[in-house]
């Protein structure tokens, strides 16, 4: 058995589409326990609604919440009994297999980092959502948990990057492309320019050059590499300019009697393909146990769809291939 921890209490919509979630999950898979972490009578309160195994969920009570604008390693400290905090020290306290939060990112990342741990000679743990493009699906890393990068850091991010990327969807050899302002070598600023030399050198990356951000959504490449900052901005529009897509696509449908006709086949599927929660949530690389920060308006699909990528991670062992193929100068 796969046993993943939740935190009910991160997101907007927590404990109810939370729950609701973890249900799906356990219902759809018998190979999992959920461990729920929060206030106790709020989750007895959302499970009384379904049906579910009994046998295959804990609950455990934490009476605080970090909230979205409390400073991470603040309320790390002066919220030891908040339901992010109490969660993260139960997958180590007792050796459970994965945590799953859509709570405070910062807070996540933090508690990740100093509870958890990095996986030893990786320098910096890392953000790794995987996105939808028009000819496959690529990992975009760091995707914001780290504002400012060395060229060290970069690489690590390429090679963490192209392992995860075999693991998860059996591409033997991903190719990896710079994120920068051009594809030409000489563009971008001394960092990058360093990066690109030493990604071009490393012949244990599958390195090809540059990619401009227009192009990312349909250009064959399987991992794009940047800072968090650069990584976050990128990760936000790609997330707002779909959702406004698909608001607009909607509208229309509802104004023309044509578009109904084709609505299940054309914004259908556009927003199978695109909608950035299919996946659940983004991976934080690099740390000693599987750690997915989901969306913080996440529903309950999204956060199943979170669960089904930690189980699906664990029973791939990927902690421990990425240990053992991560080759770090």
């Amino acid at each position: 058995m796969v046993n993943i921890v939740l935190d009910c209490m991160g997101g907007e919509n927590s404990p109810k589409d939370l729950v609701k979630g973890a249900v799906l999950a356990l219902n759809e898979n018998e190979n999992i326990n959920v461990i729920l972490v929060g206030k106790d009578e709020k989750i007895v309160y959302e499970l009384k609604k379904y049906k579910f195994d009994k046998n295959r969920v804990d609950i455990i009570n934490a009476n605080d919440v970090i909230e979205g604008n409390d400073e991470p390693v603040k309320a790390m400290r002066m919220k030891k009994n908040s339901s992010l905090i109490v969660a993260l020290n139960e997958i180590v306290n007792k050796n459970y297999d994965a945590i799953v939060s859509a709570g405070n990112s910062g807070a996540f990342l933090a508690g990740c980092l100093f509870l958890v741990g990095r996986i030893k000679g990786v320098n910096r743990a890392a953000l790794a959502p995987i996105i939808n493009s028009e000819n496959n699906k690529f990992i975009l890393l760091d995707a914001g948990a780290n504002v400012d990068c060395k060229v060290i850091d970069f690489v690590q991010f390429a090679k963490i990057g192209s392992v995860y990327y075999k693991i998860l969807f059996g591409e033997q050899n991903p190719i990896v492309k710079l994120l920068n302002i051009g594809v030409e070598s000489n563009k971008g600023n001394f960092i990058v320019k360093k990066v690109y030399d030493e990604l071009l050198n490393d012949k244990s990356i599958n390195f090809k050059g540059n990619i401009e951000a227009r192009y990312i959504m349909n250009d064959d490449v399987n991992v794009v590499v940047c800072d968090g900052f650069v990584g976050n901005i990128v990760l936000k529009t790609i997330e707002g300019t779909s959702k406004y897509i698909i608001s607009k696509l909607k509208d229309d449908i509802n104004k023309s009697f044509i578009y109904k006709i084709g609505k299940k086949i054309f914004f259908n599927s556009v927003k199978n393909k695109y909608d950035y929660q299919k996946y659940g949530g983004a991976i934080f690389l690099g740390v000693k146990k599987i750690c997915i920060k989901s969306h913080g308006n996440s529903n309950e699909i999204a956060i199943k769809n979170s669960i089904d990528m930690a189980y699906k991670l664990n029973s791939r062992d990927f902690i421990g291939v990425l240990e053992k193929n991560l080759f770090i100068k």
